[in-house]
């Protein structure tokens, strides 16, 4: 259902008509059985059919039972310094993999935390599931702990949201969630699981005070006490404890099971009928235990429901291709959204731009498609060569600012864009641009349809291409000598390093760039320095950048890297970080040193958000809240069970510095490099709105 992905379906929270009726219905003719089973085995149940390998969380009693149930299950449960890390850990296996990943954060704060990767997510179209638990049911809007409406929360930020009313809401839920995610437009999906859904029925017991719930410590010493004072006592004891149907079904006695129980764990003992609270009270109890938990543990498919997307249609091809056969310079423009396949889609659609022969423009995660320094792939001068092509193939690119809304796409050249997201190929379209053909589409099905049918009958048009796709190449090459003359310059201090010279961020990212092995991966994660380096260091090949997206969010560094390890454990994983945004997860280093998942950071150390302070100061002649300090940030990662390098002076032996990170990455460390570097004229008025 292609219109599931265009993020505009939600789902209401209420509870339906017919859902109701389902309700009343498992309420008549389905059993509630005492059992140890809980609506945590049935959320790693789905977890599991769908090929969750990790779990990114932090702790919280709401969600405990499936953390356990999946763990048991051979999930990695990852827990993490702040929530927010968790979801972008989650985000970044979505981008790398094309299948959901999964978060999972407690009620109330714990889901309130995530709000900002959450959005990130949703603007940067990445498949992601996030499970949050609430306050049980029957007791949301009565003061309950960490009670909020997570659904109003969540509901203008994600694709799809649903609150589990009963245990046996999880399954289906879960499994149209992780289509959710995938289909269409990728993106979040929150799932909201409370406690009296997940937790095991017995829980329930103490609720309608029929039922004491006592450790399994206190029961036995009460049936020792008993037992020393009259028989007949002891033996009734025993028959007010509760025995799990797992028990039974294994032929033990009340004492048995008893005696089995860790001294912890709860066991759960009938009042006698003089203590039992009021016949209304257990029969309300009663019924909500009937409705919550009937039938929920009964024999289920869990396995993934079908992804679906829109293909393209044979005359949008064959229109493009018309085109194409007048253009002498054509031009492809790449985004995030056609990597949306995977791996493997990523794989055939680096192949088809290939067999086209038409140069492109890879951004976001399409960066690194066509390896280090592929012909056809053009990095710099996008400006220059937007306003000289006659023919723009737009692959899941939209003009925003990032094309300054349009003006930057050229006047008379026909434009064809190609999205998934219907309200994409259009944006902006009635200011500053027009396009000839919109096509909605899966961009790479697209374009390896495309490649398919221009595969024979093209041949004139091709050499064009390339003489054209040469041209640009020279100009690439000009621009990157300028830039290598920039990284001779002098870069000098502010601050307490005021007039010192520092290192030249040119040169050591270059040096950065020569160091890079070819399976490593960039994990981009601030302002100036990062800008900096997307012009120097080159992505080795596919789905091997993260950055954040159109969001342009800070911090997205500690849990981009976190989910890029272990999803590529043989790679090495780099993330490239300013000062500024290091201060948002550099936290994690605890994390990496915890669960043995050894990253690289390399932090821009400027005393500046300096993205910031580049248009503030000639603007305003302030710098106010853009000064920061030389912080030793290489100490506060040793402090957390990482290595901690330092470069403070063009002098240092840079290129040993970075060789140095990657051998003691190799040996299983963490690594942070806290480059002091200086200011340079590059990108001068570069604007940061």
């Amino acid at each position: 259902n292609a219109e599931k992905g265009d993020g505009e379906i939600q789902v209401n929270p209420a509870r339906s008509v017919s859902e109701w009726v389902s309700d009343l219905y498992a309420m008549a003719t389905k059993d509630v059985k005492i059992t140890e089973r809980h609506g945590g085995d049935l959320v790693a149940n789905v977890l599991k059919a769908h090929g969750v390998e990790f779990i990114f969380c932090l702790s919280g009693g709401h969600i405990s039972p499936f953390l356990v149930s999946s763990e048991q299950q051979g999930i990695r449960v990852v827990d993490v310094r702040h929530e927010v890390n968790a979801v972008f850990a989650a985000d970044a296996v979505g981008r790398l993999t094309g299948k959901p990943g999964v978060a999972a954060v407690t009620a109330g704060p714990g889901v309130t935390n995530t709000i900002t990767a959450v959005k990130n997510c949703f603007m940067a179209q990445s498949p992601m599931v996030l499970l949050g638990g609430a306050a049980a049911t029957i007791m949301q809007g009565r003061g309950a702990l960490q009670d909020i409406d997570h659904m109003a929360i969540m509901k203008p930020i994600t694709k799809w949201c649903y609150s589990c009313r009963t245990a046996r809401d999880i399954v289906p839920t879960l499994r149209t969630a992780f289509q959710m995610a995938a289909s269409g437009v990728p993106g979040p999906v929150f799932v909201e699981l409370p406690l009296d859904v997940l937790y095991p029925i017995t829980e329930l017991l103490p609720q309608g005070g029929t039922h004491a719930r006592l450790r399994a410590r206190e029961a036995k010493a009460n049936l020792k006490m008993l037992e020393s004072k009259s028989k007949r006592e002891a033996k009734d004891f025993l028959k007010r404890i509760v025995v799990p149907e797992e028990a039974v079904q294994n032929g033990m006695n009340p004492e048995q099971f008893l005696q089995s129980k860790p001294d912890d764990s709860p066991v759960f003992v009938e009042l006698p009928e003089n203590e039992k609270a009021s016949w209304g009270m257990q029969t309300a109890v009663k019924l909500l235990q009937k409705r919550l938990h009937a039938g929920a543990h009964e024999s289920q498919i869990y396995g993934p429901l079908p992804v679906t997307y829109p293909l393209p249609t044979g005359d949008s091809v064959s229109k493009t291709i018309k085109y194409l056969l007048s253009a002498k310079r054509p031009l492809v423009l790449i985004g995030s959204q056609a990597t949306a396949l995977g791996p493997q889609g990523t794989a055939d659609l680096a192949a088809a731009v290939k067999q086209t022969g038409i140069p492109c423009f890879l951004g976001g995660m399409a960066r690194g498609m066509l390896g280090r320094n592929h012909p056809l792939h053009i990095r710099q001068d996008r400006g220059k060569a937007l306003k000289k092509c006659d023919v723009v193939i737009m692959l899941g690119v939209v003009p925003d600012f990032r094309l300054d809304y349009g003006r930057g796409l050229p006047k008379k050249a026909p434009i064809i864009t190609v999205n998934r997201n219907k309200k994409e190929l259009t944006q902006n379209a009635s200011m500053f641009w027009s396009p000839a053909l919109t096509v909605h589409s899966d961009p790479c099905s697209f374009y390896v349809e495309l490649s398919k049918q221009l595969a024979s009958g093209i041949t004139t048009q091709k050499d064009e291409w390339q003489t054209w796709a040469k041209g640009l190449k020279a100009g690439e090459a000009a621009k990157e000598t300028a830039n290598k003359q920039k990284s001779l310059e002098p870069a000098l201090g502010k601050g307490e390093k005021v007039g010192e010279e520092l290192v030249n961020p040119l040169d050591l990212l270059q040096k950065l760039e020569e160091t890079l092995p070819e399976d490593s991966i960039l994990v981009a994660d601030g302002g100036d320095f990062v800008a900096t380096c997307s012009y120097i260091v080159r992505p080795r090949g596919p789905l091997r950048w993260l950055d954040p997206g159109a969001f342009g969010t800070l911090g997205v560094g500690g849990g981009f890297a976190l989910g890029a390890k272990l999803v590529r454990p043989n790679s090495q994983v780099w993330i490239i970080w300013g000062d500024g945004s290091c201060g948002y997860s550099l936290l994690e280093f605890d994390t990496y040193t915890r669960h043995k998942i050894p990253v690289i950071a390399l932090v821009g150390n400027d005393a500046s958000w300096t993205q910031i302070e580049r248009e503030q100061v000639p603007m305003f002649q302030s710098d106010v809240a853009c000064a920061l300090d030389y912080i030793h940030y290489e100490k506060s990662a040793e402090g957390l069970g990482g290595y901690g390098l330092e470069i403070t002076s063009p002098k240092d032996d840079i290129m040993a510095t970075l060789k140095e990170a990657q051998e003691q990455n190799a040996r299983g460390k963490s690594v942070l490099i806290n480059a002091l570097i200086g200011k340079t004229s590059f990108r001068e008025g570069s604007l940061s709105v």
